[in-house]
């Protein structure tokens, strides 16, 4: 081959090489330019749901839970139960000195075993005609009258026993062996661990949110204990006039463990529910100059454009969205800060 040849060789080469150079950078350049586009995460709008709660303060309290009094006055001759105990119903919790009611009811069976033997010998005398109707009938009177008082005061002794309205746990004692009691002193706390129930005071304001049935979530923070779903069984029908608040209970289920009376609890009352709401993270609604809220949403060619918002109530960091956005759109969620109307962005898409 000659000279002339071989430049020729050389030339082409070198045209070849160039060619596939260009062709190289061009595919560079739009991967470099795809490198540079900010990196979002959406979400992918649909109908959710969203339940908001309010929360409140409350305590535990037992349905039965008495403070026990006597009936009569008299000084407390015996105490057969102590703290701690479990009595059954009706068992004697104190024994008051009974001693004159006793006396009486001596009095009044001498005289009626003495009335009863004078009516016998009148009813005699009266079938055998001896005397008059009259006189049999007024022993007969005296009997039953003697009757009568004698089972008003045996009526009246057991007075002197004080004994328990139901079963449960001696909480506390309040007297001792020889002290004198009355009946606006109380003998003992008794009360029934078992049937128990959270008791809550709600600002007025939340009223119209309150019904009977309500869904509520119970935490005890002694017990590091949750009880969810549960139900409010009572709302009250009287604002409190010092604290403007309703009272509602909401009862615990039957067989709790370690939970007492007057334990602190909180309640988480449900007051809204939507089983069709646009739902976002509160990080994603972003607030423009005028305080006005937006989000940032991303069309099929990846161009952001912002899109003006009304949020409705928030709930552990999740807005219902009222207005402004439809299922179906995608939403940033992370790096909103980063872009601005009209900018072309790289998606990675995110579970929500």
């Amino acid at each position: 081959m000659g000279v002339l040849g071989l430049s020729l060789l050389v030339a082409v080469g070198v045209l070849y090489g160039c060619r596939q150079q260009g062709e190289t950078s061009s595919v560079d350049e739009e991967e470099a330019m795809q490198t540079r586009l900010p990196i979002v995460s959406v979400v992918e709008l649909r109908y959710d749901t969203f339940v908001h709660y309010f929360g409140v303060q409350g305590r535990v309290k037992s349905r039965k839970e008495v403070r026990v009094f006597p009936e009569m006055g008299g000084t407390i001759r015996s105490l057969p139960v102590r703290e701690g105990q479990t009595v059954a119903k009706g068992q004697v919790l104190a024994v008051l000195d009974d001693g004159i009611i006793s006396k009486s009811i001596e009095e009044v069976q001498v005289q009626l075993e003495e009335a009863r033997y004078w009516m016998k010998k009148q009813k005699k005398l009266y079938d055998e005609g001896a005397i008059a109707e009259l006189q049999w009938r007024q022993a007969r009177t005296r009997v039953e009258s003697l009757e009568k008082t004698l089972a008003r005061l045996e009526e009246q002794r057991k007075k002197f026993v004080v004994r328990a309205p139901f079963s449960g746990y001696v909480e506390e004692v309040y007297v001792v062996e020889g002290q004198l009691v009355g009946p606006t002193a109380p003998v003992a706390l008794l009360l029934q661990p078992s049937d128990l129930y959270v008791e809550a005071d709600v600002p007025e304001t939340k009223i119209p949110y309150l019904h009977k049935g309500g869904k509520v979530n119970v935490y005890l923070p002694a017990l590091r204990k949750k009880f969810n779903d549960l139900h409010l069984s009572k709302i009250g029908h009287m604002v409190h006039p010092t604290n403007r608040t309703v009272s509602v209970e909401v009862e615990l289920p039957k067989g709790s463990d370690k939970i007492v009376p007057h334990m602190q609890a909180v309640l988480d009352i449900r007051d809204y529910y939507s089983d069709s709401a646009i739902v976002l993270p509160v990080s994603a609604v972003l607030m423009d100059f005028e305080h006005r809220p937006y989000v940032y949403i991303v069309d099929d060619q990846q161009i952001v454009h912002k899109r003006l918002v009304k949020p409705g109530l928030e709930y552990r960091g999740r807005y219902e969205i009222r207005k402004g956005l439809m299922p179906g759109e995608k939403v940033i969620l992370r790096g909103a800060r980063a872009v601005q109307e009209g900018m072309k962005v790289r998606i990675r898409q995110d579970e929500r």
